[in-house]
């Protein structure tokens, strides 16, 4: 359906209508017409003619209204929000009484619109209206909240505004009524009503909102009111927030090691370490809170002395147990107000120390996780700098909560928030490398609400100390998320079944691995005696979830790869060669140690495949330490991973890489790719007798789209290996001469086996035979070098370059 065509000059009649209406007073079905049609034509309206203003002052009429109904109020509202021409003096004209009905109205219109002049001519009203007008009261501290946040500007200028607002709050805070006087009636006395404690007790001191009463008087509200507004009051009036950005070079490709530091840099040993600065942080952004001005000392008192009662109340028992939560809610409240204030005065921090090891204490015995993150709020703002505290205590007291209650969302979405907040701190400790295992158990139950934000901090938790520990938990989060499944629901998390059910007994050394809670086993756990364990417990969880595996698990094994890629390039930035060397080294022995699962198993083997690449492009010469790990990843990789390997050994073996890749090393992984290129023709031609399937590689293809097309299947694949591995004998040969007669005969062999490949494998090795035959030239050719390197992959998609070769080697 099309938009109906609107003309600005049919605007006059509606409003003409709507003002008639209004008149009439008509608050009904009419009114709610015509408001709907100066809706459709707020865009054809000009700003400075004379019916734009006359519709203001309807829409601030109709807004004030206790007869307008919710559906015009809101129309007039986002009308309103539109406006950007209005003048003040319309609404001081409307609103110059504090009459219950207009101020609610005037809330509202505060709320939408963004220009601060309007808020600006109401706070001398606003002051006035606190002082002698009690429904105004009570609506003005209803919205102050928000006001705040949208204007806090405007505030923080009025300095005789803020005095007023904080000068009524320290008397509704300090004297509000402890007994209540009831009027009596013909048939009742008057009588007086005492406030009490949640216990039932008599009241002490002053009234809190942990004070109960049968009624409560007006400024017991305000009171109540006033308590829940101050930590927004300081936060927005008294601190400036900003968002610092930085640079944590994730996305940047790393810089090669010049090369005649290549060779000190790789001999070094462990002394290197993953740097990581203040100047080389790894979190993109952070919020810092700068103090803008001091509190008034009568202001600060009072909120020192209402909020330490408050702590105190709040470790009284209630007579009713639903008050227990308000309890912990109202404590919370106040240590988070403290900590507002200790950043205002640092003064204030040694007084409040003793009170937070109070509250630890309770949060244990209580086991609150949300008063043990408040804890640790303030020990991070205040306390970790001081050489004299030691916070290891609040951090172990806390995350040993968390890792008991990390099935709770709201504790999850808690735990996630205070590491975001504070990790530009905790960075800078080892609070992060020390507790990762509660971290990893919230997001493993939580893998698809909380992939986002681990992903953010993912790069804060990668420490020196557990860099390769990090690598084996992400690639085990599916086995955490189904061990914890297993916990909450086998027999109501009781391990000791485990024990004597003799069907799984077998995964005992499993369970306690997944779920230990401190880190430190840094080697592969997964070695020939436990990877049959792995294996097995795959097989039991498929059979009970009937062949699938729970929807939970299958969303861990999802987010792998996204974490991988963040966690390989956190590495790739800041690794040194000997970290490298380690982590490369586990990455071969786990490509293929994971869980059978398809949407687990293939991506994570991709990744890992690719990032090896990046890893040797970094730092060549791991093709001599990780020797060992090349040729044992030959047997029983996929024609992928193949790829890569035989590439990275064309690439990268040679003396000029470095100097311990000598004639010896040539020839052993060149005798390797030969005995795996005759008994891949061997396999390749026994399968084609029995199943001719190569017909569509007979031909080469004319462009590289045709080409893509073709390299879908599994027989292209082939090509791509045997293509990877005529580079490769060229390459080897050309740098050990020795080896170009050998050479000549493999690449031979494969020209004559053109019934099995195209004509395209075929004619790469054809040139490459052209060109060993002039070894000079194959040494130009096929030599390693920095600057410019042979890339297989580019040959195969355009060929002109070597046709050119080809050309040359021929005259």
């Amino acid at each position: 359906m099309e938009r109906p065509k609107l003309a600005s000059k049919d605007f006059a009649k509606v409003l003409s209508n709507a003002i008639t209406i209004f008149q009439s007073g008509n608050r009904g079905r009419e009114m709610l017409d015509e408001i709907r049609k100066i809706f459709l034509y707020q865009f054809t309206i000009k700003k400075k003619s004379k019916s734009y203003k006359q519709l203001i002052k309807l829409l601030l009429n109709l807004l004030q209204d206790p007869k307008s109904s919710n559906k015009i109020k809101s129309i007039c509202v986002h009308l309103l929000r539109k406006s950007t021409g209005m003048k003040t003096s319309l609404v001081d004209s409307s609103f110059s009484e504090s009459n219950g009905d207009k101020l609610l109205a005037l809330m509202d219109l505060l709320h939408v619109i963004k220009d601060g002049s309007v808020l600006q001519s109401k706070l001398s009203q606003f002051e006035s209206w606190l002082q002698r007008d009690l429904i105004a009261c009570e609506l003005i501290l209803t919205n102050l909240n928000q006001l705040i946040y949208s204007h806090s500007n405007i505030f923080r200028d009025n300095s005789s505004t803020i005095e007023t607002i904080e000068r009524q709050m320290t008397t509704w805070l300090k004297t509000a009524s402890l007994v209540i006087e009831q009027s009596g009636t013909f048939w009742r006395k008057d009588t007086q009503i005492s406030t009490v404690e949640l216990d039932g007790s008599r009241y002490k001191d002053f009234f809190t909102i942990l004070n109960g009463s049968q009624v409560y008087a007006a400024d017991q509200v305000y009171n109540s009111l006033s308590f829940s507004l101050i930590r927004s009051w300081l936060s927005n009036i008294y601190f400036k927030t900003s968002e610092i950005s930085e640079d944590s070079n994730l996305d940047q490709t790393p810089q090669q090691t010049p090369k005649e530091n290549r060779k000190e840099s790789e001999t070094e040993t462990n002394e290197k370490t993953i740097q990581i600065n203040e100047e080389q942080k790894l979190s993109l952004f952070y919020f810092q809170k700068t103090p803008l001005s001091s509190l008034k000392s009568e202001f600060r008192d009072c909120l020192i002395s209402y909020c330490t009662r408050v702590i105190e109340q709040s470790d009284i028992t209630p007579v009713e147990k639903k008050d227990k939560a308000f309890q912990k809610v109202s404590a919370l409240e106040s240590l988070r107000i403290l900590d507002e204030l200790c950043s205002l005065d640092k003064s204030l921090v040694s007084r409040f120390t003793p009170l937070t090891k109070k509250l630890l204490d309770k949060s244990n015995s209580n086991q609150d996780v949300f008063l043990a993150l408040g804890v640790l709020d303030f020990v991070c703002h205040h306390l970790m700098g001081n050489d004299v505290f030691d916070s290891d205590p609040y951090f172990e007291s806390c995350f040993s909560i968390i890792s008991e209650k990390y099935y709770d969302s709201l504790v999850a979405f808690e735990t996630m928030n205070f590491v975001i907040e504070n990790r530009d701190i905790l960075i800078r400790t080892t609070v992060f490398s020390d507790h990762v295992m509660p971290i990893l158990r919230v997001v493993a139950w939580n893998p698809q609400t909380l992939a986002s934000e681990f992903v953010e901090i993912l790069p804060s938790l990668i420490h020196p100390t557990n860099y390769l520990e990090i690598f084996h938990l992400i690639l085990d989060l599916p086995l955490l998320t189904a061990s914890l499944e297993w916990k909450l629901f086998y027999e109501g998390g009781n391990f000791s079944s485990i024990e004597s059910d003799s069907k799984l007994q077998e995964f005992r050394v499993l369970f306690n691995y997944i779920m230990r809670r401190e880190v430190g086993t840094f080697g592969n756990f997964w070695n020939s005696s436990t990877l049959p364990i792995f294996t097995n417990f795959f097989d039991f969880l498929m059979k009970f979830h009937r062949k699938t595996l729970s929807p939970r698990v299958i969303q861990a094994c999802v987010i792998i790869p996204a974490l991988l890629d963040i966690y390989f390039d956190v590495i790739l930035c800041y690794g040194s060669y000997v970290q490298v060397k380690e982590l490369v080294s586990n990455m071969f022995e786990r490509f293929h140690q994971l869980i059978p699962f398809e949407r687990y198993e293939l991506p994570v083997q991709n990744i890992i495949s690719v990032k090896i690449l990046a890893f040797f492009e970094q730092y060549p010469a791991l093709i001599v330490d990780l020797k060992d790990h090349l040729i044992s990843s030959i047997s029983g990789s996929s024609v992928d991973f193949l790829v890569n390997i035989f590439w990275l050994i064309g690439e990268y073996t040679s003396p000029k890489v470095d100097e311990r890749c000598d004639n010896k090393m040539i020839f052993e992984f060149y005798d390797l790719m030969e005995t795996f290129t005759f008994e891949k023709l061997l396999q390749l031609k026994t399968e084609q007798s029995e199943n001719k399937t190569l017909e569509n590689l007979k031909t080469e293809p004319k462009t590289p789209l045709e080409l893509s097309k073709i390299l879908s299947n599994e027989e292209a694949q082939n090509s791509r290996l045997f293509t990877t591995l005529v580079f490769s004998f060229s390459k080897l040969a050309a740098r050990d001469h020795e080896l170009i007669p050998r050479a000549l005969l493999t690449l031979t062999k494969i020209v004559l086996s053109k019934d099995v490949f195209g004509d395209f494998v075929v004619s790469r090795a054809q040139e490459c035979v052209l060109i060993l035959k002039n070894p000079s030239l194959a040494s130009a050719v096929f030599e390693w070098d920095t600057q410019n390197k042979w890339n297989p992959f580019l040959l195969v998609e355009n060929s002109d370059g070597f046709n050119c070769l080809h050309q040359v080697s021929t005259n």
